[in-house]
Formats: C-alpha cells, sequence, structure tokens
C-alpha cells in the first residue's frame, strides 16, 4: 500500500536508494546541474543533518514486507548561515528560511505526487515556523516550473538559474493536526502490515 509520510533519520539508506536510481538527467537536474557519481550521492546523504531537515517521501510496496521511496521533498534550514553545498549570504540562509528540493523516479512523474509531497511539506514546514521557502533549479527544469506554477510560487531568473519563493504563514491547530493525521495514517499502515502482513503472491 502506498504511503506518505516523513523519513526517519535512521531511514537514510532508503533515500540514498531512491537518489541512486534516479535517471542521469533527473539525478543532474536534482543536483542544480552536477551528475554525482553513485559514491558522491551516498557521501551527500551521510552528510545531511537531520535536525535541520525534513524529508516528506512517497512509499510504494515493492515487495511483500518491503517499500520503497520513490519520491520526496527535502525541506533544510541551513544550519551555521551554509547551504549544502557551502553558499553562505543567500536569502534562504535568513532566519525563518528554508530552501526544497524534489525528486521523483521517472515511472512515478506526471501522477501529481510531488504536488501531492509538496503540500505535505509546506504543513511540515508551517509546523517548525519555517516563513519563507526557497527553491532553486535550472532554466531547463520544466518539471520543477511547471510545480512552481501549480502551487503559486514566484519565479524569477537570475545568473543562469531559476529561483522561487513563496511566504508561509504561522502555523495553527488545523496543520499541527494535518501532519499528525498524515503520520498516524501511515503509522498504522506499518502496523497493520506487521501484525498481518500480506500473502506472498
Amino acid at each position: 500500500m502506498a504511503q506518505t509520510r516523513k523519513l526517519l533519520s535512521s531511514e537514510r539508506a532508503l533515500l540514498a536508494d531512491h537518489l541512486l536510481r534516479l535517471s542521469p538527467e533527473d539525478r543532474r537536474l536534482r543536483f542544480g546541474g552536477m551528475l554525482l557519481r553513485d559514491e558522491a550521492v551516498r557521501r551527500y546523504v551521510d552528510s545531511i543533518d537531520w535536525t535541520h531537515s525534513w524529508h516528506v517521501g512517497f512509499f510504494d510496496d515493492a515487495a511483500p514486507g518491503a517499500v520503497a521511496l520513490r519520491a520526496v521533498v527535502q525541506i533544510s534550514v541551513p544550519s551555521n548561515g551554509v547551504d549544502a553545498f557551502g553558499g553562505a549570504g543567500s536569502p534562504w540562509l535568513r532566519p525563518g528560511a528554508a530552501e526544497f528540493a524534489v525528486s521523483v523516479e521517472k515511472h512515478w512523474q506526471r501522477r501529481g505526487i510531488a504536488t501531492h509531497l509538496l503540500s505535505q511539506a509546506v504543513v511540515v514546514a508551517r509546523n517548525r515556523n519555517v516563513s519563507d521557502l526557497y527553491m532553486l533549479c535550472l532554466p531547463e527544469n520544466e518539471p520543477m516550473r511547471r510545480l512552481a506554477r501549480k502551487v503559486g510560487i514566484r519565479l524569477v531568473f537570475r545568473d543562469g538559474e531559476i529561483t522561487g519563493h513563496v511566504d508561509l504563514p504561522a502555523p495553527n491547530q488545523v496543520t499541527v493536526f494535518a501532519e499528525f493525521a498524515v503520520e498516524a495514517a501511515a503509522a498504522i499502515d506499518r502496523w497493520a502490515d506487521i501484525v498481518a502482513p500480506p500473502a506472498a503472491s
């Protein structure tokens, strides 16, 4: 059964496996034009500070008793004023700001999954007092540009890349309950698989 939920820090291997399954072009677009080798992707995942980032993922039953991460929205609040690639002085490094990135495996694209994950990721960000959400993408990254337009993110082209920004309202009882409801539903699904695993075909 497919489910949406936040990744645990202990599930970084699932994140690495997902990023490694991206097509070469999707991997290049995900990492801002850099075509990282497999080992570099693994080092990137190992370097993630899970106290300053949250990952909302779409999981699919890959096999009886196993799940695979097929898509993820990562929200990062850079620590010490430096982003994941060492940049500094950018607007997404200000207090209350965060940057998000999206990756979806080829077979799962154009199904509305990214839009669904981003809407849930916005809830997660709001509940952690993120008030300014930013995205960066290459001009040729049409899927990201299309996603941004769909959810009302303002896009600006500058210095060979596109920056998107959206203001987020403060959290409220609705956003707190919405995040709880999604996580609770996923936990119930996992519990049901443990106590009553699906029969092998």
